[in-house]
């Protein structure tokens, strides 16, 4: 059961959270050597998996195959599937299989596997790796249809595909541009019917761009995927359905899983045709062409980029993707001229597209736009075709023509500390006042030994109001337990929360996952959506980050999972450093319920919070508590 908490926002947030969540007939015969005669084409379509199962996912993997045998391969559609997997996440075998760590090609029959070839261990972010699959798929299996679906990591413009036992190599746009071009080239066809992401973070406009040449549709999300992913059981009846009906199909499929997983309400998934992307790209051009970066364009922009909606965030910014829903970005920028353009071709581009409660506003594509300078990685430099978007965002971050808007800073600052709460009131100075966007406050403990040092433990909004900002904490900080409803272990875990609609509220708790003893750390990352009236949990999903790639998880045997929390060296300075509540070998059984309980602090415990006020490039000044409050 699930005990609902009352009182403050955070305290809607519900206990006893499951950590263990879902951030990712007849049949032909096939050579599995990549050659040799293949069979009878298919009158519909074969459907080849490029499954990077060799990290964190494995087990996600093993479930999708059995989901894919419960339609298994007949006259109309075929599963065939390059699967490589790996030690120390899951084992055993599926179904007729045993155990494998090597790569393996499979044809999905209805209740079992036949394994075409064991092509030993391979590094699935070779580009030759996935030519040759794509190639001998293609042969060995022909068909009047193809879709290929890209089973892993997702992390945008950053790329797909993490191989742990590759270094952690992946694909990205450019070697997946090379793999496709070079497989399609050899298989002899033009495109892919539909080249799907089961993915976290792909609908993205740099995508798109780098790989539409190979996929007449493209079916991928705009969010994090849950762990369950798509559900592959959904294709079952869709051999003779059209590319876009089959593509509806799945992603109809997606959705209805998702809400038996709890996971619905921040999922977002899309059909897209490629054919459509160019005007896409050439109304970016028209907006880059026309905008100076002069008000009151520029403040409609700064404005529409704080409230459109973004995907792949984390409390740490350094560490967020920076992915902004497209026509969010650009609706009711009325100034911008071409602004009303890109958004028609956005939508014109989208065929189909579904999200859940939390992702109401979602269009169903996504563009890279850090908020400030500081955020934009050099990386992005090197995206081939985004050369008119990334001018567009050197003339956004140089600000309006003119003198600065400046960077807000306070005139005077207090705090009044009662035993129910701890509120911060700063005063902006008046000449800079009308910079401040945004404004948050961050509130924790201070160390045993008063202004060596500061715990931070979680964040939420402050109020801006002329030249007045305040926020309050109620002295309640978030504390992990298990077995939930007990104390026998605890952790303190940071929290950050933000109020995404009307009715609902999204909660974000940062963890490290240890998949075995010894293993080097994954960090990990908890998303609840719940809703603010009653603090009913909504969609509760568990997600890992891998070198720039993210997917849902779930959790292995023997695995671990740690709270997070942020560390101030020197409080002034506000330079967080993230760390984990305890040392390796601790932490929380990941494969085991985990409550959530909201403590607040003894009466004579110090505690620390600061107000943070930001102008658009996101420079702003800090109002803290000094060597902090004890509360009465």
């Amino acid at each position: 059961m699930r005990e609902r908490v009352s009182g403050s926002l955070k305290a809607m947030v519900v206990a006893g959270l499951l950590v263990a969540a879902g951030c990712g007939g007849t049949s032909d015969s096939g050579n599995g050597g990549g050659g040799g005669p293949g069979p009878t084409p298919s009158t519909g379509w074969t459907v080849l998996v490029y499954m990077v199962a060799d990290n964190n996912l494995e087990d996600d993997g093993l479930k999708d195959l059995l989901e894919m045998s419960q339609v298994g391969s007949g006259s109309d559609l075929r599963f065939v599937v390059q699967a490589d997997r790996i030690q120390g996440f899951a084992s055993g075998g599926v179904l007729n299989l045993p155990d494998w760590t090597t790569t393996k090609r499979l044809l999905v029959e209805k209740g079992s596997f036949r394994e075409l070839g064991d092509l030993g261990e391979v590094n699935m972010a070779d580009p030759g790796v996935l030519a040759n699959f794509i190639s001998w798929g293609v042969k060995a299996y022909p068909s009047e249809k193809y879709m290929l679906v890209f089973w892993d990591h997702g992390g945008g413009w950053i790329g797909f595909g993490w191989d742990d036992t590759s270094n952690r190599e992946k694909l990205t746009l450019a070697k997946l541009n090379t793999g496709l071009s070079n497989g399609l080239s050899a298989a002899g066809i033009a495109k892919f019917d539909v080249i799907g992401f089961d993915a976290c973070l792909m609908a993205t406009v740099e995508v798109l761009q780098n790989l539409k040449a190979f996929g007449s549709y493209f079916i991928a999300s705009e969010e994090l995927e849950p762990g369950h992913g798509w559900d592959y059981a959904a294709f079952a009846g869709g051999g003779t359905l059209d590319p876009v009906a089959l593509s509806k199909k799945v992603i109809d499929g997606f959705k209805a899983q998702a809400t038996a997983e709890n996971t619905v309400a921040s999922i977002t998934l899309s059909l897209i045709d490629s054919a459509k992307i160019d005007p896409i790209l050439s109304a970016i051009a028209g907006v880059k062409n026309s905008f100076t970066g002069a008000n009151p364009a520029s403040t409609q922009i700064s404005a529409a980029r704080r409230a459109a909606l973004a995907f792949g965030s984390k409390p740490d910014p350094t560490k967020s993707y920076h992915l902004v829903d497209l026509v969010n970005l650009f609706s009711g920028a009325n100034a911008v001229t071409g602004s009303a353009a890109l958004q028609s071709a956005v939508n014109a581009a989208v065929v189909y597209h579904v999200e859940g409660a939390a992702q109401a506003r979602a269009k169903g594509l996504s563009i890279y736009f850090p908020s400030a300078k500081a955020y934009y990685s050099a990386e992005y430099d090197s995206v081939a075709g985004m050369d008119d978007w990334r001018a567009f965002l050197t003339t956004y971050y140089a600000g309006p023509p003119g003198p600065p808007p400046g960077v807000p800073t306070w005139a005077s600052g207090s705090f009044n500390s009662t035993h129910a709460a701890l509120g911060l009131t700063g005063v902006l100075s008046s000449a800079t006042a009308s910079a401040a966007s945004n404004a948050f406050l961050s509130y924790g403990l201070m160390e045993s030994a008063p202004g060596t040092g500061a715990f931070l433990l979680g964040d939420q909004p402050a109020s801006i109001s002329g030249v007045n900002v305040t926020s309050s904490w109620d002295w309640s900080v978030l504390e992990l337990v298990q077995p939930p409803g007990t104390t026998t272990y605890v952790e303190l875990a940071y929290l950050s929360i933000e109020v995404v609609s009307s009715t609902l509220g999204s909660a974000t708790i940062p963890l490290l996952y240890d998949a075995a003893p010894g293993a080097t750390p994954i960090e990990a990352a908890r998303y609840i959506v719940f809703q603010l009236t009653d603090g009913k949990i909504i969609s509760d999903s568990l997600y890992a980050f891998t070198d720039g790639g993210v997917a849902g998880l779930t959790p292995a045997a023997g695995s671990k999972v740690r709270a997070m929390v942020a560390y101030l060296p020197s409080p002034a300075t506000f330079a967080r450093q993230w760390v984990p509540y305890s040392d390796p070998g601790q932490g929380f059984d990941a494969t085991k319920e985990i409550g959530i309980l909201f403590a607040e602090l003894k009466v004579g415990a110090r505690g620390f919070a600061g107000m943070f006020a930001a102008n658009d490039a996101g420079k702003g000044d800090w109002l803290y508590t000094g060597t902090g409050v004890v509360r009465p």
